[in-house]
């Protein structure tokens, strides 16, 4: 992992974002990688994340289970917008309530 720049993982982490097994995911948590890594367009990779609701919202679980700070009024808003209605945006939900 010390040879990839922090930016191509990020991008990687993004490229798995709406697989829904998260082993991958887990492994680049595991190594150090944050949502608040950039991608390598500059965008945080958390930021990138929220943008591609819901389909990744698995990715973004498993961003805040690993302790990423992602938060504030302006992204549970945008979290909450993103939550299809009824029972497939349960989900969603409740990561806007663990993002409070």
């Amino acid at each position: 992992m010390r040879e990839w720049p922090a930016s191509a993982l990020a991008d990687l982490y993004l490229a798995l974002a709406k697989l829904p097994n998260g082993e991958a995911r887990h492994w680049l948590l595991n190594h150090g990688l944050g949502g608040e890594t950039r991608l390598g367009d500059g965008r945080l990779l958390a930021d990138a994340l929220i943008d591609m609701l819901p389909g990744s919202a698995p990715a973004v679980i498993d961003l805040v289970a690993h302790g990423t700070p992602i938060g504030g009024s302006g992204i549970v808003a945008r979290v909450l917008s993103s939550a299809p209605r009824g029972e497939p945006g349960a989900p969603i939900r409740a990561l806007a309530l663990d993002l409070i």
